[in-house]
């Protein structure tokens, strides 16, 4: 085996490892989401479909406000429940 095969090889054994292991982190993270009280867990859901506050306030006849307040309390449970590197994942999917 040449030593661009080897590399090749072992890029594909760390693709896959890190893909294992984004996996299971959005396993974990979707886990504590339903944990997370009903409102909390439809806003945060909704706003991964890409919804705006202002929207998601609108579809649920609430005050901006509140839905800010829901996300935020819910966001910072899911950084106290998953911790470590993990509370990036919340950033890039909830930011």
């Amino acid at each position: 085996m040449t030593e661009a095969n080897r590399s090749n090889d072992n890029q594909s054994v760390e693709e896959i490892e890190n893909e294992f292991l984004t996996e299971e982190v959005f396993v974990k993270l979707f886990e504590h989401i339903d944990k997370l009280p009903h409102r909390q867990r439809e806003i945060l859901k909704l706003n991964m479909e890409g919804k705006k506050m202002a929207e998601i306030a609108d579809m649920l006849n609430l005050s901006y406000d509140t839905v800010k307040t829901h996300k935020k309390r819910a966001i910072l449970s899911l950084r106290k429940s998953l911790g470590g590197n993990k509370a990036i994942l919340i950033y890039v999917l909830f930011a």
